[in-house]
């Protein structure tokens, strides 16, 4: 939960980090995104008395242990930066030097991160590629909550949406955890 002193500054800076949740493809030929969450989100908030600066880091396809990789590298604001530039995210290979070809900035190791809260509905895809457990998942998605914390970022974690049956057992395992820890 973010702190009073967050609600009451005049206008709070948000960032909703994720993957396809966040933001999706419009369609198959087109690298443009739609973020309806995120818009929503801002919409809800705008119309409980609250200004809001928002911004969007939605990587299609992402998984919670390479946003984990961007957030070392790469600042909050920078990561929407590069997807403003048409810039995306590769499932693997070295995110520094990827991201400085877009000429996105990496971050200095205590670079301040220049936002209030972050929302992240990440953690699907780990699983559908049979990448990680959910108990694995939630680890990743924990300390990727901690780390924000030591640059002074709220992060709330949003479960994991329901998807094939086939993962639930492990997707209620990490959303488990998400709400108890």
């Amino acid at each position: 939960m973010t702190s009073a002193a967050t609600l009451t500054s005049p206008c709070l800076r948000l960032v909703c980090l994720g993957d396809s949740w966040i933001s999706n493809w419009i369609s198959d030929d087109s690298w443009d995104l739609e973020s309806p969450v995120p818009v929503s989100l801002r919409a809800g908030l705008i119309a409980s008395g609250l200004e809001v600066e928002l911004f969007v880091a939605g990587f299609p396809g992402c998984k919670a242990s390479r946003v984990v990789e961007l957030a070392n590298v790469c600042r909050l604001r920078d990561m929407c930066l590069h997807l403003d530039k048409g810039g995306w995210l590769p499932h693997q290979g070295e995110l520094a030097a990827f991201l400085q070809k877009f000429s996105t900035p990496v971050k200095a190791d205590n670079a301040d991160e220049d936002v209030d809260v972050v929302v992240a509905i990440i953690g699907y895809n780990d699983l559908k590629r049979g990448e990680a457990t959910g108990n694995e998942i939630a680890d990743t998605l924990l300390g990727l909550q901690k780390l924000y914390k030591a640059h002074g970022v709220e992060m709330i974690l949003v479960t994991i949406g329901r998807g094939r049956p086939d993962l639930e057992s492990q997707r209620v395992l990490a959303n488990a955890r998400l709400i108890s820890e």
